[in-house]
């Protein structure tokens, strides 16, 4: 903290009835306003590209582990359904959400 010298005045800031400090108008501030940057998974190409591929040879593989597991007379792991259905999920999910 600073200690304060004899004969310098301290200076506050206004506080609100609720104890909030009042930093003034935001509009009224000199600088210019900035649009939000926006993050790069949103507008690169290549990044859904990489997603996708993943996804769906996610896909692939719990399919045909399961066509395999299941033609050799074993049993399905819930695991290898599980991600296989989560796979399908995501996938939809990136395709929905890119405009």
């Amino acid at each position: 903290m600073h200690s304060q010298t004899p004969g310098e005045e301290v200076t506050r800031t206004p506080l609100e009835p609720n104890g909030v400090q009042d930093w003034g108008d935001p509009d009224a501030s000199p600088e210019p306003r900035m649009s939000p940057a926006r993050l790069a998974y949103e507008t690169d190409p290549v990044f859904f590209r990489i997603v996708g591929r993943m996804l769906g040879s996610a896909i692939l593989l719990s399919v045909v582990g399961s066509i395999v597991l299941a033609a050799c007379g074993k049993d399905v792991p819930e695991a290898l359904v599980a991600i296989g259905s989560g796979a399908v999920g995501a996938l939809a999910g990136v395709l929905a959400s890119r405009r």
